[in-house]
């Protein structure tokens, strides 16, 4: 008994000292009328008009070292999606995330109801976007320093509108994640396992900068939120597109040029609109708690800055003939859009136990547009212009879309409980990551005829379109993509709730995926084995040096330029799993 007494009082006592709360009365802030006091009364004590608290999570646990199926340590390098997503040790012992929260409010005075809360943040310097990214390959290792940092992740300020309404201002919670109405990382339960799936399916960071405008009932609740759309790690259009193409760039080149026009590539200035419609039918029942959310995201609505972000020019008068290029797109490929629903479902018994259940889909459309290279060569050429030139300067494209579904379920009762989820949804072709990709909208006839031609020979052969990847001076648009390609991820455990403040679970996550043929992703174990030269095709694994031998692809029947995908005769499909040990301590 005495022992039991030591390990509880153990386990409470760093709660106790670390969580604090309290209230006071701030003198800076107008006061209202004081209260009439009566002959012969004692004078009322001073309300205490504000309240501040703070404390604050703490993510760690233990990563067991697996390995995928050519022998490699499992997600090597420092930015897989396996394990936390977005990128943490795979290895070892682990310090995921640290959050301290500092708020505070107003309860009385006529400024009641305002309030603010800032968050530091902490974790790996590759996770936050700095330091090193590491190439995350089957050979290479991780050669830079990853130590943790320090950020800011919420800094925002409440403003009071009306009764169940409020505005918010600064680096805020976004409406699909973690929003003010209905707070989806509460009804997942488990972030300190992975995040949400709206932002494990790439629907939203978690935060952003902007203004906010949201109302909640017992039964109804709107979230609205006007901001940069690049997330909390980056600035309002940080990273905008600029075309790296001149007069003597080459076909492949000003393809490539063309694809990044197309789709919309890079930041943009203007500024996401997000948004998330929550119908709660059980109202303020605490034994049964049920909601539907309808969350959507529109990229770059407002602000656009369309003379630097849709338009290029380009002009070189030293040369004895002057050269130009004027490359143009559309500004709708930079407004995609993502919309979908999340059911949650929480029953609370009298005893302590609750079960949770959710599901939902999302869906992501990449909207495109047509793009153009106007330059000297094309007009020279007049109307002898040939269809290989003509794929080099035109692009006609289609929207693409994508989407993603999930399931999860929790269970709790007493100090034991346990969770799992599944994900899975389309990809980007060949790309295992668990976030949504989009495929395209194009025919196999679309496909085929937009296939530039400069670089394949005539006729281009069926294995070629079917394997574009390996096509010299070709890019990712081209070939015939059937749309096949996707990824499944599932996640469960099991945990032991050492008081109410900390957990243990101890799980295990599982992603694999299919190519855009539907053949599952594979690898081999040629590709653990590095070349013996310092350059040239020698420089590389003994299974890209058999890929690209020529020999080799003969004694099948391709010929010297058609792809030799090794997998095809000795791959093993990847199944990244990764077994942890992962707590959360709240205070």
């Amino acid at each position: 008994m005495k022992l039991k007494k030591l390990f509880l009082l153990i386990m409470f006592l760093p709660a106790a000292l670390l969580a604090y709360e309290t209230d006071w009365n701030d003198g800076k802030l107008p006061v209202g009328e004081p209260p009439e006091v009566k002959e012969g009364e004692e004078a009322p004590k001073p309300i205490l008009n504000s309240r501040f608290k703070l404390g604050g999570q703490v993510f760690s646990g233990y990563e067991f070292l697996d390995h995928t199926r050519n022998g490699a340590p499992d997600a090597s390098g420092p930015n897989n999606k396996i394990g936390y997503g977005g990128g943490n040790e795979t290895q070892g012992f682990t310090l995921n995330r640290v959050y301290l929260n500092f708020q505070a409010e107003i309860v009385d005075g006529p400024l009641k109801g305002w309030s603010f809360r800032v968050t530091p943040d902490a974790g790996r310097a590759a996770s936050s976007g700095l330091g090193c990214g590491g190439s995350g390959g089957t050979t290479a290792v991780n050669s830079c320093n990853n130590e943790y940092t320090m950020w800011l992740k919420f800094a925002f300020v409440n403003i009071p509108l009306f009764k169940g309404a409020r505005l918010r201002l600064g680096q805020q919670n976004v409406p699909m994640i973690n929003g003010a109405v209905v707070n989806l990382e509460d009804d997942w339960g488990h972030r300190y396992i992975d995040q949400t799936a709206f932002e494990f399916l790439g629907m939203s960071a978690s935060a952003d900068r902007g203004i906010a405008f949201y109302y909640k009932n017992d039964y109804f609740g709107l979230h609205t939120l006007l901001a940069n759309g690049e997330g909390f790690r980056k600035g309002n259009g940080q990273n905008t597109f600029v075309p790296s193409i001149n007069s003597s760039s080459t076909g492949a080149q000003r393809v490539s040029a063309l694809d990044s026009l197309s789709t919309g590539a890079g930041d943009s200035y203007a500024l996401d609109l997000s948004n998330m419609i929550s119908i709660i039918p059980t109202g303020k029942n605490e034994k049964h708690q049920f909601s539907v959310n309808f969350p959507f995201r529109l990229q770059n609505v407002y602000g656009m800055d369309y003379a630097n972000e849709t338009r290029f020019y380009q002009l070189d008068i030293t040369g004895a003939a002057p050269t130009y290029s004027m490359l143009m797109s559309d500004s709708r490929s930079k407004r995609d859009y993502s919309y979908g629903i999340q059911t949650d479902y929480t029953f609370k018994s009298e005893s302590g136990m609750k079960f949770s259940v959710g599901a939902g889909e999302m869906v992501k459309v990449d909207r495109r547009g047509s793009a153009y290279i106007v330059d000297n060569t094309i007009v020279a050429m007049g109307a002898s212009v040939d269809l290989n030139t003509l794929s080099q300067h035109i692009r006609v494209d289609q929207d693409a879309k994508g989407h993603g579904q999930f399931i999860y379920a929790s269970v709790k009762a007493g100090m034991f409980g346990a969770f799992i989820r599944y994900l899975q949804g389309t990809s980007s072709d060949g790309t295992l990551n668990g976030q949504v990709g989009v495929a395209s909208s194009r025919s196999y006839l679309q496909q085929a005829l937009a296939t530039p031609l400069y670089n394949l020979g005539l006729p281009a052969s069926y294995h070629q379109l079917r394997n574009p990847s390996s096509l010299t001076g070709t890019v990712s648009q081209n070939g015939y993509d059937p749309g096949k390609s996707r990824f499944q991820s599932v996640a469960g455990g099991v945990t032991f709730h050492v008081t109410p403040l900390f957990r243990v679970t101890l799980g295990l996550s599982v992603l694999i995926g299919t190519d855009r043929n539907g053949q599952r992703i594979q690898t081999n174990a040629l590709e653990r084995v590095s070349g013996n030269a310092a350059t040239g095709t020698g420089a590389s694994t003994l299974n890209s040096q058999i890929a690209a031998n020529s020999a080799a692809k003969g004694a099948i029947g391709l010929t010297s330029t058609d792809p030799l995908n090794i997998n095809y005769f000795i791959g093993k499909n990847v199944d990244n799993k990764q077994v942890f040990l992962r707590s959360e301590f709240a205070f």
